[in-house]
C-alpha cells in the first residue's frame, strides 16, 4: 500500500519481498526498495507517479569488493540518496502504526518524551523480580515477529527450551535484569536479557491495567535500554536505535534515524 492524497492506495497486485527492505526517498513520492541475498544487491524506487512505476537505482555485488576488503558491506540507500533511512515494517494485522501514529511521528523527528519521574508498578520496587522468581503470568507476544507468541504462561514457563522461539538449544537463563521506562509515562518496564548458552533474548515486561505483557525480541546482538527509553542494537556494523512501540497484545520495533 502506498499513501495518495491522504488515503491509502493499492500500488500493485503482487511485490516480492523476500531478502527486502524499505528506505524513505526524501523529496520524492515513494519509496525505496532494497534487495539483498548472498552478497548481490539491487535498489528500486517505487512511485505511483503516472500510475504503478518502478525505477531501478542501482545494483551491487558484494561479493567481488569483498576480496579486496574484507570489511566491505553492502550499499544501502542512504548511502546513495541523502537522508534516506530504513523504514520499519510490522505485520499487517498490527493496529498501532494507526492508533499510535502521532507517537512515532514524534519519535521519527527525534521529540522523544520527557523525563518523567520513575515509578514501579504498583510502587513497589520488587515488582518485576517478585513477578520472575515467583512464576508469575504474563501475556507473552512477539515484538519483532522472530519469535514465537505463547499467550497466557508462567514467566519461568516462557524460558522452558523451544517455548519463546524454536530454535532453542536449551532451557533459557537470566542475564540481567534492567528497570526502563520505554514509553516516557514514569511508569517502569522491565528489559529482561536472557539466553539459552548461544544466542540471547530479550523480554520486555510492561504491566498494564493490572496484567503483565512480556514483549519478545529474538536477536543476537541483543538490545538494551539507554536514558531515553531508546533500545541500542549493536553490531559489528554499529550502534542502532530502536523504540519500542506497544499497548497491550500488540507490540513492534520502530527503527529510528541515526542520533
Amino acid at each position: 500500500m502506498l499513501i495518495s492524497e491522504k488515503q491509502a492506495v493499492q500500488a500493485c497486485e503482487e511485490l516480492g519481498l523476500g531478502h527486502s527492505s524499505f528506505y524513505s526517498d526524501p523529496g520524492k513520492d515513494g519509496i525505496i526498495m532494497m534487495w539483498g541475498h548472498m552478497g548481490y544487491a539491487s535498489a528500486v524506487r517505487i512511485s505511483l507517479t503516472g500510475g504503478y512505476r518502478e525505477e531501478p537505482l542501482y545494483e551491487d555485488n558484494l561479493n567481488e569488493r569483498l576480496e579486496e576488503d574484507p570489511d566491505a558491506d553492502y550499499i544501502y540507500p542512504g548511502d546513495v540518496i541523502p537522508g534516506s533511512v530504513y523504514l520499519t515494517m510490522c505485520p499487517g494485522d498490527l493496529t498501532l502504526a494507526m492508533s499510535h501514529y502521532e507517537e512515532i511521528s514524534r519519535c521519527l523527528a527525534g521529540v522523544l518524551p520527557a523525563p518523567a519521574e520513575e515509578q514501579y508498578p504498583n510502587q513497589d520496587e520488587a515488582f518485576f523480580e517478585n513477578l520472575i522468581s515467583g512464576n508469575g503470568e504474563v501475556f507473552a507476544v512477539t515484538a519483532d515477529g522472530y519469535t514465537n507468541s505463547p499467550g497466557w504462561i508462567g514467566f519461568q514457563e516462557l524460558l522452558r527450551q523451544n517455548v519463546l522461539a524454536n530454535w532453542m538449544q536449551g532451557d533459557l537463563s537470566i542475564l540481567s535484569v534492567t528497570p526502563a521506562d520505554l514509553n516516557g509515562d514514569g511508569k517502569l518496564e522491565c528489559c529482561v536479557a536472557a539466553s539459552d548458552g548461544g544466542s540471547e533474548v530479550r523480554i520486555i515486561l510492561s504491566e498494564q491495567n493490572g496484567a503483565v505483557f512480556a514483549y519478545l525480541i529474538n536477536y543476537a546482538e541483543g538490545y538494551a535500554p539507554d536514558a531515553e527509553g531508546n533500545l541500542i542494537c549493536s553490531t559489528p556494523y554499529g550502534h542502532f536505535r530502536n523504540r519500542l512501540i506497544f499497548d497491550g497484545e500488540q507490540a513492534f520495533l520502530l527503527s529510528l534515524p541515526s542520533a
